[in-house]
């Protein structure tokens, strides 16, 4: 009876989430660089903007202010409610730094 029962809402939530719309889109944009960027962590901000955490392998050029410093550097990006860039950072060692939570 349980295992009918667990198949049944099981059912009934895949059905529910079959016919329910996609979420609008408010905003997009890419962000990054020449060379190797990479996203790994992200966090909304009290004033629903975004902190994004990742590493970088570019130098500065296009979104990215501040040239490498080693092999793969810290890069920390905040953006606004709109997903404008506000400011970035770049920091690390001469060997490779990654983020992983932020």
């Amino acid at each position: 009876m349980k295992n009918s029962i667990l198949i049944f809402f099981l059912l009934l939530t895949a059905n529910s989430q079959l016919f329910s719309q996609a979420p609008e889109i408010e905003w997009q944009n890419t962000i990054g660089s020449t060379l190797f960027d990479e996203l790994t962590s992200i966090c909304q901000t009290s004033v629903n903007g975004y902190i994004l955490g990742g590493s970088s392998y570019s130098h500065s050029s296009d979104d990215k202010t501040e040239d490498r410093i080693g092999d793969d550097d810290y890069w920390i990006v905040k953006l606004n409610s709109e997903g404008t860039i506000e400011w970035d950072e770049t920091m690390g060692g001469t060997g490779l730094d990654n983020v992983y939570a932020i």
